[in-house]
């Protein structure tokens, strides 16, 4: 015989969920206890196999937790029964959001705003938290700087022209000081400048001439550095010769290529002594360009000792062509005593303007004899024209 035997809920039970409006199921038990007892709405005694099949069917949905089509199925049977079609719904809508389920058309799912279920979703990212993660440390990469740790102290160094980093404060009101778009709109220029003008212009500058400014070509320039330089050489200490036949240089000077033109003069000057042996030969004084000689003069020892006669040779040399220059002077002695006054006239060959050129004032003794001394106390070779 069933059991009607029906239990009053506890007093601070509801009877109605107020999460679902569903009625709670222990009160449903009892007033359906009280439904069994007191019969149906015609006051008939209650159809004991339609209570027991119901309960059965209660009884079910209460265990099933996996098979959601079972548990459809189950809610048809129960609302095809005349007496519960209204209880069931209340009994099994409360059991489809508080039971144990699967389906997730079963679930309300969690939201951002409201409790529910876990979605499978958020369970994996849940599961991909490390338990206690946390941060560890904290680095920088220039131009931000890291003290590092859990608690960092994180900072940014100033930039500088060879490495990015924070604007200060000066460099950021010289930049509020430059007008947006600024750029150079078109380069002219004032002779002997020359610009073709725009904004990616080609500059130029007119070589110098006579009557107007401009570069100074390399040809030029080595005309003026010879006329700063003096194109000039002089002794700095007196140059003696004895007792030898070797070739001595006494002075020379560096004409650079083009620097003589024609009409251009080189003057050459000597002041010496000479000693020598009774008949002890003769001295020879030339002029080089380069290893040639191109002229030479000879002064001629007389046949007695001689000592500490004067010298002097006074030499002009003018660039005829190219290739050829006019040597004009003359060779004078104390007293006219080695020889008479010598005046020179002559034509030089082998001095190319177009190359550098060394000219070289020089002498040598005929004979080796420690009687013969030439001293050179001064000379001079400059460029006058």
């Amino acid at each position: 015989m069933a059991d009607l035997r029906a239990r009053i809920p506890d007093f601070n039970l509801p009877i109605f969920n107020p999460q679902t409006g569903m009625m709670n199921p222990v009160w449903f038990q009892f007033f359906l206890k009280l439904f069994d007892r007191t019969g149906g709405s015609s006051g008939e005694p209650p159809d004991l196999d339609v209570i027991i099949s119901t309960q059965s069917l209660l009884n079910s949905a209460v265990q099933i937790q996996a098979d959601a089509a079972g548990f459809q199925d189950i809610v048809a049977q129960l609302q095809s029964v005349p007496l519960l079609p209204r209880m069931a719904q209340f009994y099994l809508g409360d059991v489809a959001a508080h039971g144990v389920q699967v389906d997730e058309l079963l679930h309300a799912l969690v939201t951002t705003t409201a409790h529910g279920f876990m979605s499978a979703a958020d369970k994996v990212k849940l599961n991909g938290i490390t338990g206690g993660a946390a941060v560890a440390s904290v680095s920088g990469t220039a131009p931000i700087a890291s003290s590092g740790g859990t608690t960092p102290v994180i900072s940014i160094s100033a930039a500088t022209t060879s490495a990015a980093g924070s604007m200060s404060a000066a460099d950021k009101t010289k930049l509020d000081s430059i007008t947006g778009g600024a750029a150079v709109a078109s380069v002219s220029g004032t002779a002997p400048i020359v610009s073709s003008g725009g904004t990616t212009p080609a500059i130029s500058i007119n070589p110098a001439t006579i009557s107007g400014a401009g570069s100074l070509s390399a040809s030029d320039k080595i005309k003026l550095d010879s006329l700063i330089n003096g194109l000039s050489a002089s002794l700095t200490a007196s140059v003696t010769t004895t007792n030898t036949t070797a070739d001595t240089s006494i002075l020379s000077l560096v004409v650079p290529a083009a620097t003589f033109v024609v009409g251009s003069v080189l003057e050459a000057r000597l002041m010496a002594d000479i000693s020598g042996a009774a008949a002890g030969g003769n001295l020879s004084i030339w002029i080089k360009v380069g290893a040639t000689k191109l002229h030479t003069l000879t002064v001629s020892l007389p046949a007695g000792a001689t000592s500490g006669i004067g010298l002097r040779l006074n030499m002009l040399m003018t660039q005829r062509s190219g290739t050829t220059m006019q040597l004009s002077g003359e060779l004078v002695t104390a007293q006219n005593t080695l020889l008479p006054v010598e005046v020179i006239t002559t034509v030089l060959n082998g001095f190319d303007a177009s190359i550098s050129n060394t000219v070289i004032l020089g002498w040598n003794w005929s004979a080796a004899n420690a009687a013969n001394i030439a001293i050179a106390h001064t000379a001079l070779m400059k460029q006058e024209k």
